[in-house]
């Protein structure tokens, strides 16, 4: 009887035993980068692996081996497994001083790379990071991330040709409970191997509101006066003529000579599908702060530069990044195809900050003839009518860019609403947020809602985060 028993109790111990090692297994260690190919001289870039769970956002980092100075790549991008997607990727690469351009489709993510001046000093450091959305439904398991790498395009600082080996990695999915927030992009350098994180447990905001004038318009119409007098006389005919000089109106501005202009475009360069960058001259220190356009429709900007997307008029208006200076309109005619025969000439529209003053004389001198007569006579006269007409333009609200919640800060959840926001417009939805909410959401003015804007306010955050000092978020992106 106890050697029955214990027999028992032994194979519910081996079985408990197993159930353990499955469970186990079945939730894989994060493993390291991939070895490097130490017999290689090639460059290489290297995924690092990641895990999350459903509702995740999830980043992974670009390593690189026997690093190569480069001055641009092109035609290289990722791709991942459904129902994984990307929403994003740093703006910047440090260790090659280089800008980020990215287009995300679903769960593919094509971008370039274009800088000066790159280094070759940061070998084993990260160059960038790319961030992925771990839907609520996504089933447990693992998805391949990978490169895609047909048009591979890149040049040296030297201007010769450059390829590197591109090493993919896995996304391992577990059961777990999502903390529903984007981990903060931070810069890398290639001088550290350590990143030190400073939190503070108190933020101060400083918001600045900046009240737009109120502009008013006057149009008078006026009717002119016209005397008609008929005098009948038997035998004699008398005529009345009055004779009324216009009214002379002189204006006279005076203004400072200005030292701040923008070019207006050659005529050559408006037509749908060019980009042009926006010229202009000022004082050392001052420079774009941001760019307004009256059709959001007709172009999108980036970067100070200008892409047209369809024909129409459109205006232009510059806000420099010094508040004191007034804001530069210049007007735009936009083609569907380039007019050969248009004028190359350009001109300068310029402006200052100071007040002008203007002085207007009127001058009104008024002859007349009268005629009286012993008979009837007969007279029609007109009056003067005017009618004036004023309309105001009332001030915009005080929106603060990137504070998409209005609670006075910026911080990852507004970037979060940003994302839910692109999520729904890219699946056909109309969107949920109001006028406001997409002005402030629209970081970099091209006049859409997506995962760059979100981007830009993850950096912006973390700007703040690690003690950063410029509170207004359209004066940090001049920096």
């Amino acid at each position: 009887m106890c050697k029955k028993l214990l027999s028992v109790l032994l194979s519910i111990v081996i079985s408990a035993a197993f159930a353990v090692a499955s469970v186990v297994n079945a939730v894989p260690s994060l493993p390291e980068l991939d070895t490097p190919d130490t017999s290689s001289s090639f460059m290489e870039w290297h995924l690092s692996s990641a895990k999350g769970v459903p509702g995740d956002y999830i980043k992974v980092d670009v390593k690189v081996y026997n690093c190569v100075a480069l001055r641009s790549v092109r035609g290289v991008g990722f791709i991942v497994d459904s129902p994984i997607e990307f929403v994003g990727m740093s703006s910047t690469c440090p260790t090659y001083n280089a800008s980020i351009d990215y287009t995300i489709s679903g769960n593919r993510l094509s971008f370039s790379l274009s800088g000066s001046n790159p280094s070759t000093t940061a070998d084993k450091s990260v160059l960038f990071s790319v961030y992925l959305k771990v839907p609520e439904n996504c089933p447990v398991g693992e998805y391949d991330l990978g490169w895609t790498s047909a048009d591979w395009r890149a040049e040296t600082a030297s201007g010769s040709s450059c390829y590197a080996l591109l090493r993919s990695t896995t996304v391992y999915i577990t059961n777990g409970t999502s903390t529903g927030t984007m981990p903060p992009v931070s810069n890398t350098t290639a001088t550290t191997s350590r990143t030190t994180t400073t939190t503070t447990s108190r933020t101060t905001t400083t918001t600045t509101t900046t009240t737009r004038p109120t502009t008013t318009s006057t149009t008078t119409t006026t009717r002119p006066t016209t005397t008609s007098t008929t005098t009948t006389t038997r035998p004699t005919t008398t005529s009345t003529t009055t004779t009324t000089r216009p009214t002379t109106t002189s204006t006279t501005t005076t203004q400072p000579q200005s030292n701040l202009s923008v070019k207006q475009p050659n005529e050559s360069q408006l037509y749908v599908g060019n980009t042009i960058t926006l010229e202009y001259t000022a004082p050392t220190g001052i420079g774009i702060g941001w760019v307004e356009l009256s059709d959001w429709n007709i172009a999108s900007v980036s970067g100070g530069k200008l892409t047209f997307r369809n024909a129409g008029k459109l205006t232009v208006t510059i806000h420099f990044n010094d508040q004191t200076q007034t804001a530069i309109p210049i007007e735009l005619n936009i083609r569907e195809t380039q007019d050969s025969s248009a004028t190359s000439s350009a001109t300068t529209t310029s402006t200052t900050t100071s007040t002008s003053t203007t002085t207007s004389t009127s001058t009104s001198t008024s002859r007349s003839t009268s005629t009286s007569t012993s008979t009837s006579t007969s007279s029609t006269t007109s009056s003067t009518t005017s009618s004036t007409t004023t309309s105001t333009t009332p001030p915009q609200p005080n929106i603060n860019l990137g504070d998409i919640n209005t609670d006075g800060k910026i911080s990852a959840v507004d970037a979060s609403m940003v994302l839910s926001e692109y999520a729904e417009l890219s699946s056909g939805g109309g969107g949920s947020f109001t006028p406001e909410q997409k002005t402030a959401a629209d970081v970099n003015f091209d006049g859409m809602t997506d995962a760059r804007d979100a981007s830009l306010i993850l950096s912006y955050y973390a700007y703040l985060s690690s003690g950063g000092t410029i509170t207004d978020m359209r004066v940090w992106l001049t920096q």
